[in-house]
């Protein structure tokens, strides 16, 4: 699981930062244990973190849309944690909504967030380096904000509904022009 991860970032961030909080939204998929059993989100935190720490962690579970625009508007940033993934939306979506993101570089993501561009990357599973990712935000405010504007603009431009279609017609344009000219009498 990918929560794993994020907890044990938030475990370094959290020892530093005394008045740093967790806020998790999202299902509860649960986290495999060593014994092959899963634990869900709770009971998890309870069993691996200090209380200290397990204390400023919120699971909020799965929320709206609305409700995701306001706790990111509150948020220094979004942890992604995955470890393998192409293109995640929740990467997207934080960019949208001017949310620095700060994720490991794990396969397609590496493509989206592109590091000290429009987002900070540690590569895949390295829990110490993405906790210092992650604490550049807390600790430089004008590189938070800069980020938070590149990620902006980067999805704005890449990903905007009109620059998806004109990229789709001209894959349907291409593939149509390699069968027409295959075919014979063409």
């Amino acid at each position: 699981s990918d929560l794993d991860k994020l907890l044990q970032v938030f475990e370094i961030l959290a020892e530093r930062h005394p008045r740093l909080q967790l806020i998790f939204a999202g299902p509860d998929i649960g986290m495999p244990q060593p014994s092959g059993a899963w634990l869900k989100f709770q009971p998890y935190v309870e069993q691996h973190m200090k209380k200290e720490v397990r204390q400023r962690i919120q699971f909020l579970g799965q929320q709206t849309p609305d409700q995701i625009r306001v706790l990111r508007a509150r948020a220094t940033a979004t942890l992604v944690t995955s470890r393998w993934e192409n293109q995640p939306y929740v990467i997207l979506e934080a960019m949208a909504q001017q949310c620095p993101v700060v994720a490991f570089a794990a396969g397609g993501i590496a493509e989206v967030v592109q590091h000290e561009r429009n987002g900070l990357c540690a590569p895949p599973g390295d829990v110490e380096e993405l906790a210092r990712q992650a604490e550049r935000l807390l600790l430089e405010p004008e590189l938070r904000e800069e980020l938070a504007r590149a990620g902006l603009r980067y999805v704005t431009s890449v990903h905007h509904p009109a620059t998806v279609a004109a990229a789709l017609v001209d894959t349907y344009e291409a593939a149509r022009s390699v069968w027409t000219a295959g075919r014979p009498g063409a």
